[in-house]
């Protein structure tokens, strides 16, 4: 059989115009549903008068012949057809093989008179991307309500130290902190003797690496995020025998902390006796239980994050303003 680069001009226009009528013939009878009401003139036949001979919503030509419901439930059908509703909820690859079947239409003359084979947009995916999943594992048997499952929870902070890759801080909703001092192969968990295991932010001192500024309270408002209790700051974080200090939350006299979340810490990189802390609601888990007005939400401002007792100023922000590093102005 001759092939379509060895065909001449006028043979392909032939094929094309042939092709393209069948194509036409076999998508001009849409498939019709046999379940659904027939329109009839039964009713028209039988003499019969009914409430529905002059509908507003019955088109003049349909009014005595059929009732307002079977014409409702044709027009549906017919919407139905012609947008392709059926099919797709017949089929979850008829969209897909609709968009392949417009794109043969539109490629087919081109890819006919290079020689090339029109049929190619027709054919179905061969294959599919491939995933690795890289970790961390789930729990086997993490879930607490229903099937025991294997599921994992959020991380909702991290950081790398910028002293070598491959130290990184995790931070978990309601796990505490994890760190792997090998790129990830092994972890050790940090926070476990802490007031609360929410965590919300975390952020490096980068005179000195081997501080970690911890927020607590998880900021996403979801319902089983949890309220913090104030910042903590671990101390020779990345050596065997890190030092875990706080929780920090008061201006000296308040609470300001307690009941809320840290969202974000930023931390003076010429500085880092000041750093800047946002806060945000709090909720109470599953509850959905959240603080009034006090402590205030905003952003506060420590000049004396290395001291042995670190206090807190709230600083007069625009609301709705957000948290940016510029260390000549704090």
């Amino acid at each position: 059989m001759p092939t379509l680069r060895g065909l001449s001009s006028v043979a392909q226009v032939l094929l094309f115009l042939l092709l393209s009528l069948a194509w036409s013939f076999s998508q001009s009878s849409p498939p019709q549903d046999a379940n659904a009401p027939a329109a009839t003139a039964q009713a028209g036949a039988a003499g019969t008068v009914s409430e529905d001979d002059d509908s507003a919503d019955i088109p003049p030509f349909a009014r005595g012949h059929i009732s307002e419901k079977e014409y409702f439930e044709l027009r549906d059908q017919e919407i139905r057809i012609r947008r392709g509703v059926d099919d797709l909820m017949r089929s979850p690859q008829a969209r897909s093989q609709a968009v392949r079947k417009m794109q043969f239409q539109e490629q087919f003359p081109r890819l006919l008179l290079q020689g090339l084979n029109p049929f190619s947009a027709l054919l179905p995916v061969q294959s599919t991307p491939s995933w690795t999943p890289l970790g961390p594992d789930p729990i086997p048997n993490g879930q607490t309500t229903g099937p025991e499952v294997p599921v994992s929870g959020r991380v909702t902070a991290i950081v790398v130290s910028p002293a070598t890759d491959q130290t990184v801080y995790v931070g978990t909703a309601q796990g505490g902190i994890y760190r792997t001092l090998d790129g990830g192969a092994t972890w050790t968990p940090l926070f476990d003797s802490a007031q609360t295991l929410a965590i919300g932010a975390l952020a490096l001192d980068l005179q000195n690496p081997d501080t970690l500024f911890v927020g607590t309270g998880e900021g996403n408002l979801s319902a089983d995020s949890f309220f913090g209790v104030g910042l903590y700051i671990i101390h020779s974080a990345s050596t065997a025998t890190p030092v875990v200090t706080g929780p920090f939350n008061t201006d000296g006299t308040n609470d300001l902390f307690t009941g809320r979340s840290i969202t974000k810490i930023i931390v003076n990189p010429t500085d880092s006796t000041k750093i800047l802390v946002s806060t945000a609601s709090g909720t109470s888990g599953l509850t959905g239980g959240a603080f009034g007005t006090s402590p205030a939400r905003g952003v506060y401002l420590s000049t004396n994050a290395q001291s042995a007792t670190p206090t807190f100023a709230r600083v007069n922000v625009q609301t709705g303003t957000g948290v940016a590093q510029d260390p000549h102005h704090y």
